[in-house]
């Protein structure tokens, strides 16, 4: 929006119906005009997961680059940016990759980084940052053109070692042990009168978010008391989230079910 106003850009949005946005809701939108098909991976509120390969293919007809957030699948799906077809990805630390808040993750095509100019300069992106030449501007031949300033490196080593726990137990393990919870959480959730659940079924619609809409409960009161009862649960766009990882067990989602259906009655 900021580069739209700055610009010039046109910014075009998709609309969602019930949370759900579809791949022809946004071909209506992209042309040849379309440069860059901005995405969430994983959508927050939803809990939709786009088909990256489609959007891709998408984007690619009409000579636009595909530009992911990943913040809410990495750490819980398995993604190839090669395969899938990703220019560029970014994605913060602290929700499913289990690091630390103040470090993020961009990726970006070896080509793409080579032509654009950083939008942020300092000592960091230079060829040689320790020659501190203030009168040549040398980029860096590497993604460290980007860097700019004094790095975070306690939050680095943190997602360095978030990263190395996550590979160990092995992302298809956490991805499919994540589906499998998931799916018995909607299928509880499901019995429960007053209860719409927001999230697709489908498995590669997916991924570890679950949201539920109340047809007659407050999501608010409901998102509070179930804090009081120890079931930690968002309340976003009018319905309440909720998000298990690996650290989570099959208990603990037959508790938030429970609890869920003792206070809307």
């Amino acid at each position: 929006m900021r580069v739209g106003k700055e610009k010039g850009v046109e910014v075009r949005l998709a609309n969602n119906r019930e949370g759900i946005v579809e791949v022809a809701d946004l071909e209506k939108l992209v042309d040849d005009r379309t440069r860059v098909l901005a995405i969430s991976h994983v959508e927050y509120t939803s809990g939709l997961r786009f088909n990256l390969k489609d959007l891709h293919d998408l984007a690619s007809r009409h000579g636009a680059l595909l530009v992911v957030d990943a913040i809410q699948s990495l750490g819980v799906v398995p993604l190839n940016v090669k395969d899938e077809g990703v220019d560029i990805l970014a994605s913060g630390a602290y929700k499913w990759l289990l690091g630390p808040f103040g470090a993020s993750i961009l990726y970006m095509r070896t080509d793409l980084y080579e032509e654009l100019e950083p939008p942020l300069v300092g000592f960091r992106s230079k060829e040689k940052p320790f020659e501190l030449e203030p009168t040549k501007l040398t980029y860096a031949k590497t993604a460290k053109k980007f860097e700019f300033s004094t790095l975070n490196y306690a939050s680095m080593t943190g997602l360095a070692e978030a990263i190395k726990y996550l590979r160990r137990v092995g992302i298809k393990k956490v991805y499919n042990y994540v589906l499998k919870i998931t799916e018995d959480l909607m299928q509880s959730l499901s019995t429960l009168r007053g209860v719409k659940i927001v999230t697709p079924r489908e498995e590669k619609r997916r991924a570890g978010i679950v949201t539920i809409r109340f047809e007659e409960a407050d999501y608010m009161e409901v998102a509070k008391k179930l804090g009081e009862k120890g079931v930690i649960v968002s309340p976003r766009f009018e319905s309440v989230r909720m998000s298990p990882h690996i650290y989570n067990t099959e208990e603990d989602l037959s508790k938030a079910s429970e609890e869920i259906k003792e206070i809307i009655g």
